[in-house]
């Protein structure tokens, strides 16, 4: 049964927040679902996506990409200042962490935020420079996007 639900739940279009919770609410009750780390940073994503900041807390020891997807969700929804007070006390910043900061700023438009935290990023990776160059053209500061 439950491996006809999930057929089921793969080709729908437009899965939302019930049909998740039902998923996943369907598995648990079948003694299917794993708890570990991976499918915490699941559940999360799904959440996140759907603009729901309700489930970091449940997770026992969270990672960087627990962390991180809690950061582009804060993003995605336009709420810069829990970004920030996020990622202040986040115990495992990395490239990948600040990436998604610097990212944020940039959807933000806020380019000083984004030159501050730039300089702060120990190696920067393509990912790193591709935002930065990404956060001047749209502020229309190419020559600075030039320069980088």
């Amino acid at each position: 049964m439950v491996e006809q639900a999930n057929k089921l739940f793969d080709v729908m279009p437009g899965r939302d927040n019930f049909l998740w919770a039902l998923m996943i609410t369907c598995y648990t009750r079948k003694g299917k679902l794993v708890k570990d780390l991976v499918s915490y940073n699941s559940m999360l994503a799904g959440y996140t996506q759907n603009g729901k900041m309700i489930f970091f807390e449940k997770i026992p020891d969270p990672n960087v990409v627990s962390w991180v997807t809690m950061l582009y969700g804060f993003a995605r929804h336009g709420k810069i200042l829990e970004a920030r007070k996020l990622f202040d006390i986040m115990p495992c910043k990395n490239v990948v962490s600040r990436n998604a900061m610097i990212a944020t700023y940039v959807q933000d438009l806020q380019i000083d935020e984004v030159d501050k935290l730039f300089k702060e990023i120990p190696y920067e990776d393509c990912v790193s420079w591709t935002t930065i160059i990404n956060g001047y053209v749209r502020v229309d500061k190419r020559d600075e996007a030039h320069k980088v």
